[in-house]
């Protein structure tokens, strides 16, 4: 009778042991799964992000008193809603025939406590000459 208790006791232990082990897996699984998703956010972000530095490239070329605005994207990714390009002309610091903008690109993912990626970068561009 001995035996049999002790088998149990050693049989409980071991499953302990082995749910414990399997529950670490599973959080560190989880964590990689959100920072994966996060980076892969990030990376849509510098994309929005080239996209609208190419945009305001193009405005600013084709409109010589363009002021900037908000681009918004057709909520074509998957995971994301709501992304969007800010583009807002600086006034001109000391360089004669520059233009400086910043474009602001934001990203929301899906979900009530989904994160919001931005990414700015402010350019230098040449005054479109007017002949």
């Amino acid at each position: 009778m001995k035996r049999n208790g002790s088998v149990l006791i050693a049989v409980l232990v071991c499953m302990a042991i082995a749910t414990t082990i399997l529950l670490g897996i599973v959080q560190s699984s989880l964590r990689l799964q959100r920072q994966m998703r996060h980076e892969m956010q990030m990376e849509q972000t510098r994309w929005i992000l080239d996209a609208g530095i190419s945009q305001a490239s193009k405005q600013l070329n084709s409109e010589p008193d363009y002021r900037g605005g908000m681009l918004r994207i057709e909520p074509g990714l998957s995971h994301f809603s709501e992304p969007s390009i800010e583009v807002v002309i600086l006034p001109s610091q000391t360089k004669v025939g520059k233009i400086q903008a910043r474009i602001t690109a934001r990203l929301q993912g899906l979900g009530k406590y989904a994160p919001v990626t931005q990414r700015s970068k402010t350019i230098e561009f040449n005054k479109p000459t007017t002949e």
